[in-house]
């Protein structure tokens, strides 16, 4: 009877599993690659909308409160949600529509009013005089959509413009119906407008569909790349993580072997060794990370945005107040100013700069109806916890701190956060504008640090477009390579001697 060697019972295991799983190894490098490769905000077409531009409150003739005067409630049961005052473009339905020519636009100061959190029953009224935008004509609506993006694409042809009432599965079903708009680029860059306010809702172009499908590669789900919580991907990822405790073993005994033989220079064998040696450490937290995320499902957690109860605000704003509004803004001209409710009461949110994202604010402040700062306090949050939220408990901490790792990577604002006495939810609320921003649990931060480890982003930085990312994914390319190519040629008979 052959004596048990944990040295043959590895290394044949490690083949036999890498037969089942090396070719989604390289699959994973290669998709991988690609992803980390290009900027995630190129993919989401950031750098293809224009800067927003400051808010011109000389022309700014009318307020709030006489805009909610305005406000059209017969068509159906609306609940008023806020009023945005932002520099928009105005285009004239007289003007022809020049599918080559950049167009000419005029920005301008206008209300947007929003109710029940939807975008497409909001009402615009210009603020100059209250008058109430018109439904947009096609080339309005193809205007509008030019007017917001870079100069560089403003000027670009126009292929093809039509009205879609059912979008492709690039869109999400919710933006229908929507006019599609596709600029003649290299890329095809693909505009999806929503037709009643002529707001570009997302973009879409060769690279993000090529993305796309390295995604649904990514983590093997071939239907529309939604659910990595799949079957067929935690299979895969436990025969990679055996796979890879027995290449460990087999690694082990091959350097204890050869640590005193001179090297025959660099052979495939060499070559992979090495790389297996040097790749050991992070792909083994890749993997791990990967199965986790894979397998842990997250916990489901209580919504408590401030949302108002009434069809309209209570607010008595003369125009002077929300001029003081404007110029208690000590960095500048602000881009956009909202009547928000927040900690059950009605302010104005001054926003002074775009974030990292386009839908995300970086710099904003609250003020009252007088121009007056608002400074959100710890004591504001946890009263407006226990008031709004009495089902979660009594609140047992109230903390502020900077996002990290567990929280939210790559949110630029500070944090204050609440915990409770007889519920493990944390709720985090962003310190300058007192914004509900979500809820978490220790399990979700717990799968947040798996992300932060699968993704690499040691700068917190809420993306994995780190030049460590590329190396990492390139070296295991040539390492899948490198062992299929072993893996292969073990197959060949040997010569006999």
């Amino acid at each position: 009877m052959r004596r048990f060697s944990l040295k043959v019972f590895a290394r044949n295991w490690h083949r036999r599993f890498m037969w089942l799983v090396g070719l989604q190894l390289l699959l994973w490098s290669a998709t991988g690659l690609f992803m980390v490769s290009i900027d995630i905000h190129d993919i989401h077409g950031d750098r293809v909308f224009a800067s927003p531009q400051p808010l011109n409150m000389q022309q700014v003739l009318l307020s709030p409160s006489q805009i909610i005067n305005l406000i059209d409630y017969s068509e159906q049961e609306l609940t008023f949600n806020q009023i945005s005052l932002r520099m928009l473009p105005i285009v004239s339905s007289s003007q022809p529509l020049l599918l080559s020519a950049s167009p000419d636009t005029k920005h301008q100061p206008v209300y947007v009013v929003s109710f029940n959190g939807n975008s497409r029953m909001n009402q615009q009224f210009m603020a100059t005089n209250g008058e109430p935008l018109a439904a947009l004509t096609s080339t309005q609506i193809v205007k509008l959509a030019q007017a917001q993006l870079h100069p560089k694409y403003r000027s670009t042809s126009i292929k093809q413009v039509q009205y879609l009432t059912q979008l492709p599965s690039e869109v999400a079903p919710q933006h229908a119906p929507a006019l599609q708009i596709v600029l003649d680029t290299w890329d095809n860059l693909t505009l999806y407008v929503n037709p009643e306010s002529g707001k570009i809702v997302t973009v879409r172009h060769d690279l993000w569909r090529i993305f796309d499908w390295a995604w649904r590669l990514h983590i093997t789900d071939y239907d529309d790349g939604e659910n990595h919580h799949n079957w067929f991907l935690q299979l895969l990822a436990s025969i990679s993580l055996v796979s890879l405790v027995l290449g460990t073993i087999t690694l082990s005994f091959r350097l204890k072997i050869r640590r005193n033989h001179h090297s025959q220079g660099l052979s495939q064998h060499n070559l992979h060794k090495w790389l297996a040696s040097f790749m050991l450490i992070p792909l083994g937290i890749w993997i791990i990370s990967g199965l986790i995320l894979s397998v842990v499902h997250p916990e489901s957690t209580t919504d408590i945005r401030s949302t108002p109860s009434t069809a309209s605000p209570i607010i008595d704003s003369p125009l002077w107040d929300l001029q003081n509004v404007a110029d208690t803004n000590i960095m500048g001209q602000p881009i956009e100013i909202n009547l928000v409710y927040r900690l059950n009461q009605w302010l104005f949110e001054v926003v002074e700069e775009s974030g990292f994202h386009r839908n995300l604010a970086a710099k904003k402040h609250l003020t009252l109806s007088n121009g007056m700062p608002f400074v959100v306090t710890e004591k504001h949050i946890s009263d407006y916890v226990q008031k709004s939220a009495p089902q979660l408990g009594p609140v047992r901490t109230v903390s502020q701190f900077l996002p990290s790792w567990l929280t939210l990577p790559g949110y630029q604002n500070s944090i204050i956060s609440t915990s409770f006495t007889d519920n493990n939810e944390s709720h985090y609320f962003d310190r300058n504008s007192a914004q509900w921003i979500k809820a978490d649990t220790p399990i979700n931060q717990f799968l947040q640090l798996m992300r932060t480890l699968h993704f690499m982003d040691y700068l917190n930085i809420g993306g994995f477009n780190h030049i460590w990312n590329i190396i990492f994914a390139a070296l295991m390319v040539i390492l899948s390579i490198s062992g299929l190519t072993l893996l292969f040629k073990s197959t060949r008979p040997r010569r006999k001697l």
